[in-house]
């Protein structure tokens, strides 16, 4: 199965590799790859790509990045594979982000649903919370606005 992980130029991206539920972190080896490279991609922290546990961590994230990457996990007797494409793009002129990328949410004014911002799990813990600022974007002819 391929995922996809989008990232804006310039910023942070953290991709988790899917363990199985019945290894034991004493029973796998867990390395990730970038598609058609042998290398696997460094542990070095401070690397700007690098793996940590099951994590692929781009610090930050560059227009070069984009591609396909590999998770290969393995034990004894097997081998399993997660890939995953990552692209990275460009905001749009004038806007905090691009719209082809932009995250959509549906809510109905009636109703109690809460809108999440993805992908914020690696980078949040009880010491370092960060407020979440939300935009409300809309478009005027052919000009889109931002509002917050």
């Amino acid at each position: 199965m391929l995922r996809q992980s989008l990232v804006l130029n310039g910023q942070p991206l953290a991709i988790k590799c899917s363990l199985e539920k019945s290894l034991r972190s004493e029973d796998y080896n867990l390395t990730w790859y970038k598609a058609g490279n042998q290398t696997a991609v460094p542990r070095d922290k401070l690397s700007r790509i690098h793996q940590q546990k099951n994590l692929i961590w781009f610090l930050p994230a560059m227009l070069e990045d984009s591609g396909d990457y590999e998770c290969v996990i393995r034990n004894l007797t097997s081998c399993w594979r997660m890939c995953t494409k990552v692209t990275v793009f460009e905001r749009t002129d004038g806007l905090c982000l691009n719209e082809k990328f932009a995250v959509g949410e549906l809510i109905y004014t009636l109703s109690s649903a809460k809108v999440v911002c993805p992908h914020l799990d690696h980078f949040r813990n009880e010491k370092n919370f960060q407020p979440v600022r939300w935009y409300k974007l809309f478009s005027v002819g052919n000009l889109w606005v931002s509002l917050n």
